[in-house]
């Protein structure tokens, strides 16, 4: 992560924190959470204080921004008529995201708005596909790649 070298972070339908407690292990002082009501509480990885609890198919209007946005694999659970919303929040949130959705066909628990990914970078600003931002963003996940999990119980 070198490329970015985040300080905050925050994940949009993040679960239980998975990604924002490897990121806080490895250096990121400020992350927080965003997902539904539905996410139970006891399971978090991330203090409890750092989960907001959403509805993703409504705008999220936090006052502060971020360093590093997470939406990893979330705009395929939201109605296709959401996601404008979803990355309208996004791109309020901070100004370099790390974003994936399931492909068409892919398959999934809940899975109703399956998008090539040039659909949905197409809904992005065109600030957020440039080359400079796609070349963090392989750095990135490169780098994520790399980030060590905790040993499952």
């Amino acid at each position: 992560m070198a490329a970015i070298q985040p300080s905050t972070a925050i994940d949009v339908g993040c679960g239980v924190g998975t990604w924002l407690s490897v990121l806080a292990e490895n250096g990121v002082a400020d992350v927080w959470g965003i997902d539904g009501d539905y996410v139970d509480r006891t399971l978090l990885q991330i203090p409890l204080e750092r989960f907001l609890p959403h509805d993703l198919t409504m705008p999220i209007q936090l006052e502060r921004r971020f360093d590093l946005v997470l939406c990893l694999e979330v705009a395929e659970h939201l109605p296709a008529d959401s996601a404008p919303v979803l990355i309208d929040s996004l791109v309020n949130l901070g100004p370099v995201i790390a974003f994936s959705a399931a492909i068409p066909y892919q398959g999934g628990t809940h899975h109703v708005n399956e998008q090539w990914p040039e659909s949905f970078q197409n809904a992005f600003p065109k600030a957020y596909s440039s080359s400079r931002h796609s070349w963090k963003m392989g750095e990135l996940c490169q780098n994520f790649r790399t980030l060590s999990f905790p040993a499952a119980p």
